[in-house]
């Protein structure tokens, strides 16, 4: 079809055909297009208009020559679509999700950025849609290298949408750059594990919520770094969390521990009760860079620590503190509190237990204080005070309780007073790695306290 074309009627296919049945040019439906047959319904040029879309079969590919549109510009009907396709026959274009409507656009098939074979990337700006897939495996395809979503922070700020994958079966959610929201919410009926195919950061939040009429959980395991925020111009969420009798698992891979970057992470209680919404650390570092809360975990949820690190660099944040001993959950391994320019970092009240070591500060800015909500802190590992750091004690007692050697070092210029100190695990030998500051100290029997 050569010129502009307008549907104001219907516009059907239901038959059986192979390859291309219809090739528009700029196309706008302000009617129904609909189809339940095969083969491919294509447009070269824009794609908009008013009215319905519901292609229950066939394929639907906007392949284009520059840059050009997609989606109503106005209203709130949603668009459905078997499958869908994105690509290009010239050039690197970016096809852009118009703004103006705020439908739908829900894909039961595969939904396609870029076409094998293409010479070059094909970027979609999905603009304040919501995407809805509802396939299982891997709904949504990136077919060429460069193709992707267009990244928020860097030209596309319009780029404001939600990626939702609801099948209850497991689905492989695509590795890129440029996600705003993430949400994986099945109703599920058994166990399903999904998997990240690599590299996701997701700018706004990235939510994994469950629902199951008994319990039955998710467990979404890292390919690839996860990062939820980039800045602080985003809320970066991460919400591990379940509804009714469904339970979420996110999980960094044994033997990679995927690194996760958030500006806060929330595992929320599971409202089944005896479903536990869990975060699997094994060796990962987590850093969490939300300068409010940036750390909550729910009555019955946990964190499974392994070995991790997690570090907090948010000016001012309330750290969580996690009392558990050296149990396998809800307590840290290493712990970094490394805030940037700004205040000090607050340490809230408990026990902060902490099984490998306990850094403060990065080197240049301030450190944490204990004067707030006095918590006592218990030691498993070595303790440095990095240079530039600025440490305020509180009434609790800082113990150093590992049944080996332990080191502890104070780098800064003005030695920081821990205050009240103790030297109390099972045949313990605490190694001074400087100068240090404490107001009170008690070394318990067959401990030592190294001046080497």
């Amino acid at each position: 079809v050569t010129g502009a074309t307008t549907i104001t009627g219907t516009f059907n296919h239901a038959g059986t055909s192979a390859g291309t049945i219809v090739n528009f040019t700029d196309l706008t439906v302000d009617g129904t297009l609909s189809g339940s047959g095969t083969g491919t319904i294509a447009a070269t040029g824009n794609v908009a208009g008013a009215g319905t879309i519901n292609l229950t079969g066939n394929t639907f590919q906007q392949v284009v020559g520059a840059n050009k549109s997609f989606g109503a510009l106005s209203g709130s009907t949603g668009w459905i679509f078997n499958n869908l396709m994105f690509s290009r026959s010239a050039g690197n274009p970016t096809i852009a999700t118009q703004t103006g409507g705020n439908g739908s656009i829900t894909v039961n098939g595969i939904l396609s950025v870029g076409k094998a074979g293409d010479g070059a990337a094909t970027i979609l700006n999905p603009g304040n849609r919501t995407w809805t897939l509802t396939a299982s495996g891997a709904p949504l395809v990136f077919n060429i290298a460069g193709s992707g979503l267009c990244v928020p922070v860097t030209g596309c700020a319009s780029n404001t949408s939600t990626f939702e994958f609801n099948n209850s079966n497991p689905v492989n959610i695509a590795a890129n750059l440029g996600y705003y929201n993430i949400l994986r919410d099945p109703t599920i009926t058994g166990p399903v594990g999904d998997t990240t195919l690599g590299p996701v950061t997701a700018y706004n939040n990235f939510t994994i919520n469950p629902t199951a009429a008994s319990a039955n959980g998710l467990t979404v395991i890292l390919g690839g770094a996860l990062i939820v925020g980039n800045t602080n111009t985003y809320a970066g969420i991460l919400t591990i969390q379940g509804t009714t009798n469904g339970f979420a698992v996110l999980d960094t891979k044994s033997g990679s521990g995927w690194a996760i970057s958030a500006n806060n992470l929330n595992i929320a209680a599971c409202p089944g009760g005896s479903a536990i919404n869990n975060l699997n650390a094994y060796n990962a570092t987590i850093t969490l860079s939300g300068t409010g809360t940036p750390f909550t975990i729910g009555s019955n949820a946990t964190f499974t620590r392994g070995t991790s690190v997690v570090n907090y660099t948010g000016p001012g944040a309330t750290i969580l503190v996690m009392g558990n001993g050296n149990g396998s959950t809800n307590s840290y391994y290493s712990l970094g509190l490394t805030p940037g320019v700004g205040s000090q970092q607050v340490l809230g009240s408990g026990t902060l237990d902490v099984n490998g070591n306990l850094t403060i500060g990065d080197g240049t800015h301030t450190g944490a204080t204990a004067a707030t909500n006095y918590p006592n802190i218990n030691l498993y590992g070595s303790l440095t005070i990095a240079a530039g750091a600025v440490y305020t004690k509180g009434t609790g007692t800082t113990s150093f309780k590992k049944n080996a050697a332990q080191i502890w070092t104070d780098n800064t210029v003005a030695k920081q007073d821990l205050g009240t100190v103790s030297i109390s695990g099972g045949n313990s030998t605490v190694n001074l790695g400087s100068s240090v500051t404490a107001s009170t100290i008690t070394i318990n029997l067959n401990q030592t306290l190294s001046l080497n």
